[in-house]
C-alpha cells in the first residue's frame, strides 16, 4: 500500500477512483465516514491527477458528514484532516475558492447570530478558517475573487463584534460573560483565517483594520480574558502579515493615544512595545510615523513630568504619577521603534526630518528631577544615533555635537544620579561608550566642544581638558574614572540643564 503522499497510480489509483464513484460518503456510519476522511487526505496525490471528485470531497468535509458531524470526535477530526488536505492539494484548491468562501459564512453565520452552540464548534471552525485562508492566498486565485471572499468570510465575524460590543461588555453575571466569549471567539477565528492567509496578498490587509482597531480597544477596555484574545489576534497579524498589516495597527493604535485618557495610552504604549518587539520588517516610514503619533503626547506630559516632587500638592501627586508614568513608557516605546527604524532615519533626509522634534522634545525633559527611569531610554536613543551615524547620513555631525553631546553630558552630570544603583552604573557606560564613538565618528573639534561645555558647567579648564583627553585614549568602561571625577566636582554646582 502506497505510503501518505505517495504517487497514486495502477491499481491504487482505479481503486481510489472506484471509492469515490460509490459515493460511500452518503451513508451515514460515523466509523466509515472518519476511515474515508482519512484516506482521501493520505492519498491527496490522486486530486492533483484527476480533479473531477474535488469538489464533491470538499463538501464532503465540510458538511454534516465531516465539520458539521453531530458527532463531536468526527467534526474535531475532519477539521483537521480538511486543512491538512487543502494545504496538501494547494493550487489544485484554488478553482474552489468561492465555493469554499460561500460553505464557510455558511458555517459562521449560526454563531455570529450568537447562536447557542458557538462554543461546541468553536475549535473546528479556527482549523476551517486557516483553511479558507490559505486557499484564498494562492496565486492561481484571482485578486477580485480574492477580495469578495475575504471580505464575505470576515465580514460577518467584524458586525458580530460591533454588536456585540454595542451590547455592553460589561453586563451582570452570565450575559456578560458570554458576549466577552463570543467577542474573544471572533478575534481568534480571524486570527487564524489571518494565519492561512499568510503575506502573499498585500492588497489584502486593508480589510482587516477594523478587526484590528476592535482589538485594540478591546485591550484597552475589557476584561482580562478578552483581553488576552485580542492581544494573541494582534500578533497574529504582525506575525504573518508583517509590514503589510503595520498601518493598520498604526492607525489604529494612534487613534486610542490620541484620546487623551492616561490609562489607555499607558495601556497603548505597552502593547506598541509587544507589537515592535514581534514586527519584523523594512517599515521605517510607518515606525517614523508612529513616532510621530507619539509626539504630541510626549509634548503634552513633558512639562509636568519635570515638576519638583517636593513641590507636588497632595491633590494632584496622584496625577503627577501618572504622567510620569506616561512619559515613561512612551520614552521605551520611542526606544523600541527606533531600534528598528534607527539606520532608516539616518539615511533618509525626510524621515530625520520627521523624527528630529521628537528627539528635541526627549531631549528637552532633562532636568535635576528626571529619575534614571526616564533618563536611560533618552541615553539610548542617542547612543542609538551616534553608533548608526555616518558622513552621509542625513542628520549632521553638528546635530550630534551641539544636541546629542550636550544630551549625554547632561545625564552624566544629574545630581540625583545615585552611582551605586546598577541600572545607573549601566546608563553611565552607556554614556560613556557613546562619547566615545562620538569622538570617532566627528573628529577632535569634539573634544573643543566638550571641553567648553563642562567649563559652563562650572568645571574647572583643567578637570575639562583632562576628561576630553581621557575620551580620546579610552574605551567606554575605561572613561568611567574620569566621569566619576568630574561628577564629584560639578554636581554641588548644578543647576538645571
Amino acid at each position: 500500500i502506497p505510503g501518505e503522499g505517495s504517487k497514486v497510480e495502477g491499481v491504487f489509483f482505479e481503486m481510489m477512483t472506484m471509492v469515490l464513484r460509490a459515493e460511500l460518503w452518503k451513508l451515514p456510519f460515523t466509523p466509515l465516514q472518519r476511515t474515508l476522511a482519512e484516506t482521501l487526505v493520505r492519498y491527496y496525490n490522486f486530486y492533483l491527477l484527476d480533479q473531477q471528485f474535488l469538489g464533491t470531497t470538499i463538501q464532503f468535509f465540510l458538511d454534516n458528514r465531516g465539520v458539521n458531524s453531530p458527532s463531536r470526535a468526527l467534526s474535531n477530526r475532519a477539521a483537521y484532516l480538511f486543512l491538512r488536505f487543502m494545504k496538501s492539494i494547494k493550487g489544485a484548491g484554488s478553482p474552489f475558492a468561492q465555493s469554499l468562501a460561500v460553505s464557510f459564512k455558511a458555517i459562521i453565520e449560526p454563531y455570529c447570530s450568537h447562536a447557542p452552540s458557538w462554543a461546541a464548534s468553536h475549535s473546528e471552525i479556527i482549523m476551517v478558517a486557516e483553511a479558507v485562508g490559505f486557499t484564498l492566498s494562492l496565486a492561481e486565485v484571482e485578486s477580485s475573487v480574492r477580495g469578495l471572499c475575504v471580505t464575505e468570510c470576515i465580514g460577518p465575524l467584524t458586525q458580530s463584534m460591533e454588536a456585540l460590543s454595542a451590547a455592553g461588555i460589561q453586563g451582570q453575571g452570565i450575559e456578560g460573560d458570554v458576549r466577552v466569549d463570543r467577542i474573544g471567539m471572533c478575534f481568534e477565528v480571524i486570527a487564524h483565517f489571518c494565519k492561512g492567509l499568510g503575506k502573499s496578498v498585500p492588497e489584502m490587509w486593508s480589510l482587516f483594520e477594523r478587526p484590528c482597531f476592535l482589538a485594540f480597544s478591546a485591550i484597552n477596555t475589557c476584561p482580562m480574558q478578552l483581553e488576552a484574545r485580542a492581544r494573541t489576534f494582534l500578533h497574529c497579524l504582525i506575525d504573518t502579515a508583517g509590514n503589510i498589516v503595520f498601518q493598520a495597527v498604526q492607525q489604529s493604535l494612534a487613534a486610542l493615544i490620541s484620546c487623551g485618557e492616561i490609562r489607555v495610552v499607558i495601556s497603548s504604549m505597552e502593547l506598541l512595545q509587544q507589537t515592535v518587539a514581534r514586527f519584523k520588517g523594512d517599515s521605517a516610514e510607518l515606525l517614523v510615523a508612529l513616532l510621530g503619533r507619539i509626539l504630541p503626547v510626549l509634548q503634552q506630559v513633558a512639562p509636568m513630568s519635570s515638576i519638583p516632587q517636593s513641590s507636588v500638592d497632595s491633590s494632584f501627586s496622584e496625577e503627577v504619577r501618572e504622567v510620569r508614568e506616561v512619559w515613561r513608557h512612551l520614552c521605551v516605546t520611542t526606544v523600541a521603534l527606533f531600534t528598528h527604524a534607527c539606520p532608516q532615519v539616518l539615511q533618509n533626509p525626510a524621515l530625520s526630518a520627521g523624527v528630529q522634534p521628537l528627539l528635541e522634545a526627549m531631549m528637552s525633559i532633562l532636568t535635576t528631577n528626571s529619575s534614571i527611569n526616564l533618563l536611560r531610554p533618552i541615553v539610548q536613543v542617542a547612543s542609538m544615533l551616534v553608533s548608526g551615524w555616518t558622513p552621509e547620513c542625513a542628520i549632521g555631525a553638528d546635530y550630534l555635537q551641539q544636541r546629542v553631546g550636550p544630551c549625554l553630558l547632561s545625564c552624566a552630570l544629574l545630581p540625583q544620579l545615585d552611582t551605586q544603583d546598577a541600572l545607573t552604573h549601566l546608563t553611565l557606560v552607556t554614556i560613556s561608550s557613546t562619547l566615545v564613538g562620538m569622538l570617532k565618528k566627528t573628529g577632535d573639534s569634539f573634544l573643543f566642544f566638550v571641553q567648553n561645555f563642562l567649563q559652563s558647567k562650572g568645571i574647572s579648564s583643567t578637570l575639562a581638558e583632562s576628561f576630553a583627553a581621557s575620551i580620546k585614549v579610552a574605551s567606554g568602561k575605561d572613561l568611567m574614572p574620569a566621569l566619576r571625577a568630574i561628577r564629584e566636582q560639578a554636581v554641588p554646582q548644578i543647576s538645571s540643564p
